[in-house]
C-alpha cells in the first residue's frame, strides 16, 4: 500500500462518499451527556449549548437533554457531516446490521476479554471482518502489553477468510508515548496481511489513580495524530475511535484529525436504531451484548460502511 495512493484515496473518500443522518470496544458509552463535576463551565470556542446561548452554562442545564453542551453543526465547520441514510440501515433476525445504499460489512471486535474463539464458526455465522486488539498500555504504571490472545485471534481470523483490523487501547500522555505504542504495535503485526485499517483507541478509565485521568482533549487529540502518523508512514490505515459524547464533549477533535479522517464509532443506541451522530464515520459499533456464533459470551457487534480495498 504506497502512502501516496493512501492519501489520495481518503481524501477523496472524505469528499465523495455519499453518506445520511441516522442515529461502545470495551468503554461501556451511552447517549446521555457527560455531566460536568464544576458547578458551570464555560463554552468552548465554537460550542453553544443546544439551545442555542453561549456564555456559561451552569451544571443543572448539562442533566436537561435540551441543553447539553453540542459542537456547532457540521454545516458550519470543516469537520464532513454524517450523511448516511437511516432508513437504509436493516437490522436482521439475529441482530446484525446492514445497510442497502452503499458499502456494507459486518465484523466483531475482541481482545482477551473473549477468551477462547473458534474462527470457523464465527466466518460461517456471516461475519466479514475482524477488528482485534493487539495490545494496550496500562492506566497507572504506563507499561505496554501485549493482548495474551492477539495472535492466536489474528491468526484464526485470518485462517478463516476473515478481513482484519487491529486496535491498541491507548493510555497516552503525551505525543511521544503514542509513537511508542504506534512503532510497538507496527512490530505486533508485521507479517500479518493487515486489510483493514490500524486504531487508536483512547479511552479514560474512571479509576481514581489513573494516569490518564486529568488528561484533556487537546492532548488526546495531539496523541492520535501522533499514533496516526506513524502508522500511515508505515502504509496502513490510521483510524480513531470515540463515542458521540466524547466528540461533542471536546474529548477527540476531529477537526484536528481531518489528515486521518478515517473515524470508528461507539455508539450503542435503543435496539440498534440509526445512529444520529453528526459526522462522518467509516465503521459504526452499535452493540456490546451482541452474539455470534463461536465467540463465548456477548461480544461488540460493528458494521463497515468504507470498502477498504479500494484504497489498497
Amino acid at each position: 500500500m504506497k502512502k501516496s495512493k493512501l492519501t489520495a484515496g481518503m481524501a477523496a473518500l472524505v469528499l465523495t462518499a455519499s453518506l445520511i443522518p441516522a442515529q461502545a470496544a470495551e468503554a461501556g458509552y451511552s447517549d446521555q451527556p457527560v455531566l460536568p463535576s464544576q458547578p458551570e463551565m464555560t463554552v468552548p470556542a465554537g460550542w453553544a449549548s443546544r439551545n442555542g446561548q453561549p456564555g456559561r452554562v451552569a451544571a443543572a442545564a448539562w442533566a436537561d437533554g435540551d441543553n447539553f453542551l453540542v459542537p456547532d453543526t457540521p454545516e458550519s465547520g470543516p469537520i464532513p457531516p454524517n450523511s448516511y441514510l437511516s432508513e437504509c440501515f436493516v437490522l436482521d433476525q439475529n441482530g446484525y446490521l446492514s445497510y442497502t445504499a452503499g458499502p456494507s460489512f459486518r465484523g466483531v471486535d475482541v481482545s482477551s476479554h473473549q477468551k477462547e474463539i473458534d474462527w470457523s464458526r464465527v466466518a460461517r455465522s456471516g461475519m466479514d471482518f475482524a477488528m482485534i486488539r493487539a495490545g494496550y498500555r496500562g492506566y497507572t504504571a504506563g507499561s505496554i502489553n501485549k493482548d495474551a490472545y492477539f495472535d492466536q485471534n489474528i491468526q484464526g481470523a485470518l485462517a478463516n477468510g476473515l478481513q482484519v483490523g487491529v486496535y491498541f487501547y491507548s493510555q497516552a500522555v503525551t505525543p511521544e508515548e503514542a509513537r511508542e505504542e504506534a512503532y510497538q504495535l507496527l512490530a505486533w503485526i508485521s507479517g500479518y496481511p493487515i486489510t483493514y485499517p490500524v486504531v487508536f483507541d483512547w479511552e479514560k478509565p474512571a479509576a481514581d489513580d489513573a494516569r490518564t485521568r486529568f488528561i484533556d482533549g487537546e492532548t488526546t487529540t495531539a496523541c492520535a495524530r501522533a499514533f496516526c502518523e506513524v502508522v500511515q508512514e508505515a502504509g496502513y490505515i490510521p483510524m480513531t475511535y470515540g463515542s458521540p459524547n466524547k466528540v461533542y464533549n471536546g474529548g477527540l477533535l476531529l477537526d484536528q484529525l481531518r489528515d486521518y479522517p478515517a473515524f470508528w464509532l461507539a455508539n450503542y443506541t435503543r435496539n440498534s436504531a440509526p445512529t444520529t451522530f453528526r459526522y462522518h464515520f467509516d465503521m459504526w459499533q452499535y452493540s456490546s451484548s451482541g452474539y455470534v456464533d463461536g465467540i463465548p459470551g456477548n461480544v461488540d457487534l460493528n458494521i463497515c460502511l468504507t470498502d477498504w480495498s479500494t484504497l489498497q
